[in-house]
């Protein structure tokens, strides 16, 4: 009976141990570190983008349209490397081309160079909506990542258009009273998020979350958001700063922080078309009658007492008919 307890007490540790190696091993770093790569696929880029950002333990290509492999140098920089282009590259298609672990397959990445733009001299605009969201946070479970409530500061950055071209490079730092913030995330750590745009929730835990939760945020109350966007290589541009106010008590609102491209003006509608008024045919001019005594410098003149009409036949002048007709009666007299 004693043998039978200490296997059963055995059986029960050795159940407790492979479940806790379980557990430990789901929420520990990846045999092979995810690569993190900056600009997204299917983003697009000016044709003097400084450099590609990149966090691999690989070395990182970059191939032209015509799959002709793009002069470039690499450079350390901040957690990371730079994959900087030796010239301005040209318009149209390229494709950035990396391996996630020793000997395994090479993936890809495409991007459209579009043209060359001057670089930035401001970010744009930082907002914040505070509330009550639901967060993943990090946790000694076997899920890695535990959904909790927390009051929550989603930021929100309305891009400057002179930031546009250069949005899909950029990545972006917060600080929280002075101190940097990554945001929620697992012991896994920030797989895939080059960008550091989940750093763009600031948030503290609500309640007793459980023994669990390792990561709980800030604390409640007022604080100080700073949000700096990093060109790479590229002149450093003045931060944003915004104060936020966390409470559990807030209103109830969804995760949803990050940035936005400026808003472009609609373009102007075009005028309504104007039908053309519809043509008037043209009407002769009736030839006008000169008064007595007048002559019209374009249609007719005078010679000796006889006017010549607008046909050209000689027509006599009234002073001349009124002598014809007193003679006649002189002439019938005298008969």
């Amino acid at each position: 009976m004693a043998i039978a307890f200490r296997r059963c007490v055995v059986a029960a540790a050795a159940c407790f141990v492979a479940v806790a190696e379980h557990d430990a091993a789901a929420c520990g770093p990846p045999a092979c570190p995810a690569t993190r790569l900056l600009p997204e696929d299917g983003a697009s880029v000016p044709a003097n983008a400084p450099g590609f950002f990149y966090v691999s333990t690989e070395p990182l290509e970059l191939f032209d349209g015509a799959g002709a492999r793009v002069a470039t140098r690499e450079e350390p920089f901040g957690s990371g490397n730079l994959l900087v282009p030796e010239r301005e590259l040209a318009l149209g298609a390229h494709t950035l081309r990396y391996a996630t672990c020793a000997g395994s397959p090479r993936e890809s990445r495409s991007f459209r160079v579009t043209a060359a733009a001057p670089f930035p001299a401001v970010a744009g605009e930082l907002r914040a909506t505070t509330g009550v969201a639901s967060v993943d946070v990090a946790t000694r479970s076997g899920s890695c990542t535990e959904t909790v409530d927390a009051a929550t500061a989603q930021l929100t950055v309305v891009a400057s258009a002179e930031l546009a071209p250069f949005l899909s490079l950029v990545r972006w730092q917060v600080e929280v009273d002075g101190a940097s913030w990554i945001g929620p995330t697992s012991l896994a750590g920030p797989i895939g998020d080059a960008a550091g745009l989940g750093a763009l929730t600031v948030f503290s835990v609500c309640g007793d979350a459980g023994a669990d939760i390792v990561q709980h945020g800030t604390t409640l109350g007022k604080h100080r958001v700073r949000v700096t966007a990093t060109l790479t290589a590229a002149p450093a541009l003045p931060p944003m700063d915004i104060d936020v106010d966390l409470s559990c008590s807030g209103p109830r609102i969804t995760t949803g922080g990050g940035v936005t491209a400026p808003a472009m003006p609609a373009p102007a509608a075009p005028a309504p078309a104007v039908p053309a008024a519809p043509a008037v045919p043209a009407v002769p001019a009736a030839p006008s009658a000169a008064a007595p005594g007048s002559s019209s410098g374009s249609s007719s003149g005078s010679d000796e007492g006889c006017t010549v009409g607008v046909l050209g036949a000689a027509t006599p002048a009234p002073a001349f008919v009124a002598l014809l007709v007193a003679a006649l009666g002189v002439l019938r007299r005298r008969r």
